[in-house]
């Protein structure tokens, strides 16, 4: 595998305007650097983005990491002191404690993996930027969508807005005032984090369709064929083993943290359930619908991204019938058998696979537990 890319860095040295002169075609750090900077003020991003390339962040930068694990620290002993000092302790009152501190400390483990992964960070987009370099030598034009990033953003903002309009029409007082801007607080900045993960996953998604739509489909299988444009077997192994290091930087970055990721979205829905039997259902969608939402993009875009890797064999395949009439059948079998055994998947911290079967699993316990509560 290293050795498939072991030139890719150095490839990237040449001048990007050989291949990619159009201003819509810069290095995938500057189209998506709103963003990252955006992520960044919310300490979910830590690299520093120098001439379209991502470096380490110097130490200066490491306040915003303290800064933000200091306020989900001092938020914690403050509900946690608050919890201890009331007349008497109810199951509600502590599943609502538990909910809250799950919360920060998922948010918490997100902020130090973006501090500790910057490396697997830089790995990432300058496997992207290989990809899309090699791409443009063999002649084809591709460019990420980003229409559809923006408007998750947009619709995840409106989503803000509804929450912070919920919180203010709140009339609670004292401690429970608290709890609630802590409920919306924290599910302000898991939506947020959401998007970041949503967007990562969206840039490989986009690339492997690429791979399916336009390379796979129009490999040659004549090994004497050869050019700076002909799509060879050993070229999209090369182009696939890209993507694939870059599925494999996502992993290590956030394999542990999605984890707690989901077992904090999980506990918000529900503790929160019981809204509905207190509340308007109007407030009660507020408080539930946000996390359910970040549950079925994450199931999504990590299931789509999965199936559109992992069709590659397929697509391969369908072309493949020459090699098998002209008796070179383990040929066939090796190509399948380096996909299949490179397949894609998204897990957390190997305990389950993300994906849109986990979500219809989990939207039937939430059902089950919302019949036997109402």
């Amino acid at each position: 595998m290293k050795v498939l890319f072991s030139g890719s860095a150095r490839a990237l040295k040449f001048r990007w305007s050989t291949c990619c002169s159009d201003s819509r075609d810069r290095r995938c750090v500057e189209r998506v650097k709103s963003f990252l900077l955006f992520f960044k003020l919310c300490g979910m991003f830590a690299n520093e983005i120098n001439k379209d390339r991502l470096k380490r962040c110097s130490r200066l930068f490491y306040g915003i990491c303290i800064f933000w694990i200091s306020v989900y620290f001092l938020y914690v002993c403050f509900l946690f002191y608050n919890y201890l000092t009331v007349d008497s302790i109810t199951t509600r009152l502590t599943v609502d404690f538990l909910k809250h501190l799950i919360g920060y400390i998922s948010l918490s483990v997100n902020v130090i993996a973006a501090y500790t992964s910057q490396n697997h960070f830089g790995k990432f987009f300058d496997r992207l930027d290989s990809y899309d370099y090699e791409v443009a030598r063999m002649n084809e034009q591709r460019r990420d969508n980003l229409w559809i990033p923006w408007s998750a953003a947009f619709f995840m903002t409106i989503i803000v807005l509804l929450l912070l309009n919920v919180m203010v029409s709140e009339t609670s007082v004292g401690i429970l005032f608290y709890v609630v801007l802590s409920d919306i607080s924290t599910m302000i900045m898991h939506i947020y984090g959401t998007l970041e993960k949503f967007l990562i996953l969206y840039l490989m998604l986009e690339r492997f369709k690429h791979i399916n739509n336009k390379i796979a489909s129009n490999v040659t299988w004549d090994e004497k064929e050869r050019g700076s444009r002909t799509i060879t077997v050993p070229r999209l192994k090369m182009l696939y083993s890209m993507l694939y290091d870059a599925q494999q930087a996502f992993n290590d970055i956030y394999k542990n943290s999605l984890l707690i990721w989901f077992a904090s979205l999980m506990i918000h829905v529900l503790a929160n359930i019981r809204v509905f039997r207190e509340e308007r259902p109007l407030i009660g969608c507020a408080f539930v619908g946000p996390s359910i939402m970040q549950l079925l993009i994450l199931c999504a875009i990590c299931h789509y991204t999965a199936g559109e890797a992992n069709r590659i064999p397929c697509v391969l395949s369908e072309y493949m019938s020459s090699l098998a009439n002209s008796g070179e059948t383990m040929t066939k079998i090796d190509i399948l058998t380096y996909f299949l055994h490179n397949r894609v998947s998204f897990e957390a911290a190997g305990f389950f696979t993300i994906n849109l079967p986990l979500f219809h699993s989990i939207i039937a316990a939430i059902t089950t537990y919302f019949m036997i509560l109402i």
